[in-house]
């Protein structure tokens, strides 16, 4: 059985590597892949520096030292060609998928030595629900955004060592002691292992912060530590390191993201609203699980949020009804409850209670969570399959069994690799989200940069106006717009431009600078002095060059 389960993950893994190669022709879009990879001065040299500067500074609102390293470590490799930054994602996708399977085989002996259901009285059985598990993982086009992004790499090393802590931890929870059921009096090496991982977890990433209440809940189900007269305190005092860094990454990650402005004040989204718009989002994802249309890289947060309306109150009374019934189930088959459990936990830091950036929900915060819900329809299918076995038709059912499955992953990996494809580059990125989401402005304004970049003036303006139709204060298009006007030479629309941008955002530096250069091409020295001085002190390197220029 141990080489059958390896060979079984590798061949799911394989099949993951295969679907994802379309992905290696696509180059670097300028969302986050500027920021964080190709324009990044602090990764562009792997060594001793790259390791200070990533885990003693905040960058890009956020705070994954590891996560950077792996980045400086592709630069070293294989420079700022993107074949290269794809090809680690898709590895790093393959390996988390072999140990999903693993993972899933793990749990599944321990569920039926313990449970004596039957589901698996023919051990053949056993590898039904982890391979359907980890196909599903491997396969599905939610997780595209994750490994076709070469910016979501965090959410891969997240993931990678999230699974190994896990399993580490499977190791130590499942010592038995004579017949008294699983009792641990000290940590060993599998409990030191399961620990480290935790930390490069959330070195990586720290979406982990849920593992120590995931671990709860594996002690839970399918271990037993919690039976009666089991070792209650021990398996609770256990996990204090684990909730110590979880406390610690949670406080360094809300530092970050306000040193970003990227936390949202409850003034701008009450928490109300917010509250409701996770539980949508709890449904939503399940929805995108089964039905996987429609997936855009951004999902824009509602302007407004009536609470009595359909769209809110549905999804209320689904998580609630689900949540209920699973909770009655639990006295039966304890793996429904323990499957919808460890969905909602590992979903909590991506519901926006509290509330990063502008979108509602993303693909990406499936990449984890997703594993419940497919290891639930891996038991499906493991049911299913046990039901053809044993009936007088196996001939016939047999194969209708594995029709069932097969088409839909099918279909499935072809939506992936369709997926994969609006990845290409930032003008296919961008052409995809604006066909998808037409309100979205910062499509618009990103599409801008690229056509500017191209030398399509014509077509940055377009896009520049359009972006101002939606967000009429969004003061880094106003200034965009003046330097396309400038590159044209209709210098009186660019100074109206630069006005609007620092009237918006006084902080806007480079639009004070701009306003500078027009005046100073006026010769009104004393305005553009001034405007140098505003710009310079915000941080405009330019303008304090103009300066300096000015007072010889």
């Amino acid at each position: 059985m141990t080489r059958l389960k390896y060979l079984a993950a590798f061949l799911v893994a394989v099949l993951a590597f295969c679907i994802y190669l379309p992905s290696l022709h696509n180059g670097f879009v300028n969302w986050d892949d500027d920021h964080y990879v190709y324009e990044n001065p602090h990764i562009q040299s792997f060594g001793p520096g790259v390791f200070s500067w990533a885990f003693t500074k905040f960058y890009a609102a956020n705070w994954h030292p590891l996560t950077w390293i792996s980045h400086s470590a592709d630069i070293l490799l294989w420079g700022l060609n993107p074949e290269g930054h794809h090809l680690t994602n898709i590895i790093i996708h393959s390996l988390n998928t072999f140990l999903v399977v693993l993972l899933a085989v793990r749990l599944m002996q321990v569920y039926e030595d313990r449970s004596r259901s039957g589901l698996f009285s023919d051990r053949r059985l056993l590898l039904v629900a982890p391979v359907i598990t980890g196909l599903l993982f491997g396969l599905h086009p939610l997780h595209v955004e994750s490994v076709a992004w070469v910016s979501e790499r965090k959410d891969l090393l997240c993931a990678f060592f999230f699974l190994l802590s896990i399993i580490a931890y499977t190791g130590y929870a499942g010592q038995e002691t004579g017949g008294a059921g699983p009792i641990v009096k000290h940590p060993n090496k599998d409990y030191l292992l399961a620990l480290i991982f935790f930390l490069s977890a959330l070195l990586s990433k720290p979406m982990a912060v849920t593992l120590p209440l995931v671990l709860l809940i594996i002690d839970w189900f399918p271990f037993g530590r919690f039976a009666k007269g089991g070792p209650v305190k021990s398996v609770l005092l256990e996990k204090v390191p684990f909730f110590v860094l979880s406390l610690a990454s949670s406080i360094i990650t809300i530092l970050a993201q306000k040193s970003g402005g990227a936390i949202r004040s409850l003034d701008m989204m009450p928490i109300g609203g917010r509250i409701a718009v996770g539980i949508e989002s709890i449904a939503l994802y399940l929805v995108k699980m089964v039905f996987p249309a429609n997936l855009v890289p951004f999902y824009p947060y509602p302007k407004e949020i009536h609470f009595m309306s359909f769209q809110y109150l549905f999804p209320a009374f689904l998580v609630a009804g689900a949540t209920v019934l699973f909770v009655v189930l639990s006295g039966r088959r304890k793996i429904w409850i323990a499957a919808w459990a460890y969905y909602v936990i590992t979903l909590l830091p991506v519901l926006g209670i509290i509330q990063v950036g502008r979108q509602e929900m993303a693909d990406r915060y499936t990449y984890l969570p997703s594993i419940g819900p497919f290891l639930v329809a891996g038991l499906g299918a493991a049911f299913l399959f046990r039901k053809c076995i044993s009936s007088q038709k196996r001939a016939v059912a047999l194969p209708a069994a594995v029709f069932i499955f097969a088409v839909p992953l099918f279909l499935l990996s072809y939506k992936t690799v369709r997926q994969e494809g609006i990845w290409k580059d930032s003008l296919t990125f961008w052409d995809y989200v604006i066909r998808k989401q037409p309100g979205f402005e910062i499509a618009y304004y990103q599409r801008a940069l690229v056509y500017a970049g191209r030398g399509d003036i014509d077509r940055a303006i377009h896009d520049l106006r359009s972006t101002l139709a939606i967000a009429p204060d969004n003061d880094r298009a106003h200034n965009n717009l003046g330097c396309d006007y400038l590159r044209e030479g209709r210098f009186g629309e660019a100074f109206d431009e630069f006005n609007k941008s620092v009237e918006a955002n006084k902080d806007n530096a480079e639009a004070w600078g701009n306003l500078a250069v027009l005046y100073l091409r006026e010769g009104n020295v004393a305005s553009a002095v001034s405007d140098f001085k505003k710009g310079c002190g915000l941080g405009d390197a330019r303008s304090c060059d103009e300066l300096r220029k000015l007072h010889g």
